[in-house]
């Protein structure tokens, strides 16, 4: 469904450009409705899928099944450190990215695509022992091109850090992904969902995703209950259950899917044909129940059993429902295109009718001063014009900065960061004490580094989550503080544009439609657009601190040894033969390391305060830079300066001294007619086309 979308994005565009270019409406027309920003959006929108899942949950498996072949390694030994992502290719080629701006591209061989595959891996993969190459810090991402139909048409499935993992980097990493991705898949291993570590941060994990969206939507993120072929069905269904629960109060209605990324991997793997039945007959791990209730493995398997075999593995109802969500998400264009498609032709047919309104006084006209009126009235349309543009650039600059009214976008901003930060950032600190004292009443004297490992990732995820709320709530102040500005500037020009009519029914005793040049709700969605651009993905530094290097000294400082009780020993002391034995003193040890977390924490709490104050200035600095430039751009520029000139244009025949002859009227006349019939075919054909394209069935597009 998402690439029948696509198909039918590209065939908006293919008919809208050429009703635009049969059209041939006016520059003013086509700035004034932003039609081009619209077609923009339908064709070059890219949407990102990211996979999201703990270590050996699957992930890799899953994303194969998509490609068809085992391209992703799936070692348990090897965990994604760069951001992989996939785009289609017609053949195969990785793109390797650095973070120096150099790139190293890798083209796939089709007769040695396992030789493709390792050297992807080598840059993919955490380093192990063999190799000097460090992936962190030298790849930035790299690129994998692909022949797989899902990323036809701008779909990309991008490859994530394994969660949980040992890897400090690769939490900052998963959580900077999924802040520019439109959709995130939760792979997840029915053993670990009742696990109390992993129900904290895939809770913390999906608030952040949740909060990828400006609008704090959960629509885009999926669940799927992976490895169901391994695992008794009681056992996978009870998982499911409990990941309900873990979501409740987090997600609204989660989309949980049972699935088999190893069934769905084989059996993409036969259907492309990279191995056979006699592969599938052979693999131990395909065992599954028939139609009829048998149990089937082995030689019993046959080709008409692949079907069955893919249907168990519902990675089909994880697609579907992900193109449901697409065509949810982006079918507006679609709608929006012919909106302002309709509205352009309107405006040009209003356009060509004025002005053989106005040919026709000139033809007609006996007194001679058409050519006074219309200049006396483009030096009235271009005053008002210039004045209008000076009360909208006062208004932006009143609604945005004037710090004085506590209206303003920055006054507002302000109370935001300096006000309420304080006492979240104060709430967050109690939260890190009481996540504390719940963890540290699990350690022992052999698992304190990996207690604090589990402890600061759900830390890092809850810093993370503070910066995205404040990263949403100033983009809806923002937003807010934008429609308000943009009512304000409405009244004024509804006013303006209602004098210009009345001046030139009174000058010209021509009367005026009542089709406005403006349309506010289409500039307001505009300019949150542009708005949102500025914000999407905008986030602080991370905030990452490890204490681990401390645990060593934490140890041997408790850790005494003293003479072992007993008579016998007692004797042997005399003679300097004493048995001794290691005493660890546990209680101190762990009030030792949470003079340490505590240490951190005060510094997590300065850092997390000093971050949201640094987001402050940036979003200032882009208040003051780029929305007001925005504002004015789409406003005035976009808005009022063409429509100054539209009323030019209409004007600037009667400037002509030279009267018209009956002959060069009557062609205008005929050239105009034909000009506005063509105009309202269009119209016509327009609703038409709108129709069949959003009724195509799917079939007909695949």
């Amino acid at each position: 469904m998402i690439q029948s979308t696509r198909l039918k994005f590209e065939q908006t565009n293919e008919y809208v450009q050429s009703a635009l270019q049969e059209a041939q409406l006016s520059e003013e027309v086509l700035v004034s409705t932003d039609i081009e920003a619209s077609l923009n959006r339908l064709n070059n929108g890219v949407f990102k899928i990211a996979v999201v899942a703990p270590f050996s949950a699957g992930k890799s498996t899953f994303i194969n099944s998509l490609l068809g072949f085992d391209l992703l390694s799936t070692s348990i030994l090897v965990e994604t450190a760069a951001i992989t992502t996939v785009k289609y290719a017609e053949s195969p080629r990785a793109e390797i990215n650095y973070y120096d701006g150099s790139q190293v591209v890798i083209d796939g061989n089709q007769e040695d695509l396992f030789g493709f595959k390792s050297e992807i891996k080598r840059y993919t993969a955490v380093n192990r022992e063999d190799d000097e190459f460090e992936v962190e810090e030298s790849i930035s991402h790299v690129d994998v091109f692909w022949p797989i139909d899902l990323c036809k048409n701008g779909v990309e499935i991008v490859d994530t850090p394994g969660l949980f993992a040992q890897y400090e980097k690769h939490s900052g990493i998963t959580s900077n992904i999924l802040k520019s991705v439109n959709a995130v898949i939760f792979i997840i291993d029915p053993t670990t969902v009742g696990e109390v570590n992993f129900m904290k941060v895939i809770r913390e994990y999906v608030e952040n995703a949740k909060r990828t969206t400006l609008d704090n939507s959960d629509k885009h993120i999926f669940f799927a209950v992976n490895k169901i072929d391994q695992y008794p069905e009681a056992e996978v269904e009870k998982a499911y259950i409990e990941l309900g629960k873990v979501l409740e109060g987090v997600v609204m209605a989660p989309k949980i899917f049972k699935v088999s990324s190893y069934f769905g991997f084989m059996t993409k793997m036969f259907e492309d044909g990279h191995i056979t039945i006699n592969d599938l007959q052979k693999d131990e791990y395909i065992k599954f129940i028939d139609d009829e209730g048998f149990p089937v493995a082995g030689r019993a398997i046959q080709e008409t059993d692949v079907p069955t075999i893919k249907r168990i593995s519902n990675i089909q109802a994880v697609y579907d429902s992900l193109g449901i969500y697409f065509e949810e998400k982006n079918g507006y264009l679609i709608s929006e295109v012919f909106q302002k498609l309709n509205r352009a032709i309107e405006l040009e047919i209003e356009t060509v009718t004025k002005r053989l309104q106005l040919e026709e006084k000139r033809y007609k006209d006996d007194s001679g001063e058409l050519k006074d009126k219309a200049e006396k009235l483009n030096t009235y349309f271009t005053k008002e014009i210039l004045t209008l543009k000076m009360k909208i650039e006062e208004i932006i600059e009143h609604n945005l900065n004037d710090i004085s009214s506590k209206k303003s976008i920055m006054s507002k901003l302000r109370q935001l960061f300096h006000i309420d930060a304080a006492d979240t950032v104060e709430e967050v600190r109690r939260e890190f004490n009481s996540e504390w004292r719940k963890s540290k009443s699990g350690i022992t004297k052999n698992n304190a580094d990996d207690v604090l490992d589990k402890y600061f990732n759900i830390i890092d995820l809850k810093i993370e989550n503070v910066k995205q709320q404040y990263h949403q709530m100033s983009f809806n102040i923002i937003q807010k503080g934008i429609v308000s500005t943009i009512q304000q500037c409405e009244e004024l020009i509804q006013e303006l544009e209602e004098n210009f009519k009345r001046h030139f029914e009174t000058q010209f005793d021509i009367e005026q439609s009542k089709l406005s040049f403006f349309n506010f709700d289409e500039l307001i969605e505009e300019l949150s657009k542009e708005i949102e651009k500025l914000f999407k993905g905008n986030s602080a530094s991370e905030i990452h601190e490890d204490i681990d290097g401390n645990l060593s000294y934490i140890k041997g400082r408790n850790t005494r040894t003293e003479r072992k009780k007993g008579v016998i020993n007692f004797f042997k002391s005399w003679f300097g033969k004493e048995e001794r034995v290691t005493v660890f003193e546990l209680e101190d040890y762990i009030d030792d390391i949470s003079k340490e977390v505590n240490t951190a924490l005060d510094e997590l709490e300065e850092e997390l305060q000093v971050t949201l104050t640094s987001a402050m200035k940036r979003i200032a600095s882009t208040i003051d830079l780029e929305i007001g430039e925005i504002l004015t751009e789409q406003l005035i520029k976009g808005r009022i300066e063409p429509f100054g000139q539209w009323h030019s244009n209409q004007l600037s025949s009667l400037y002509n001294e030279t009267k018209i002859s009956k002959e060069n009227y009557n062609e205008l006349k005929e050239l105009f007619g034909e000009k506005c019939e063509l105009l309202e075919r269009l119209i016509i054909d327009n609703r038409g086309e709108f129709e069949r394209i959003n009724n195509l069935e799917v079939e007909a597009l695949v």
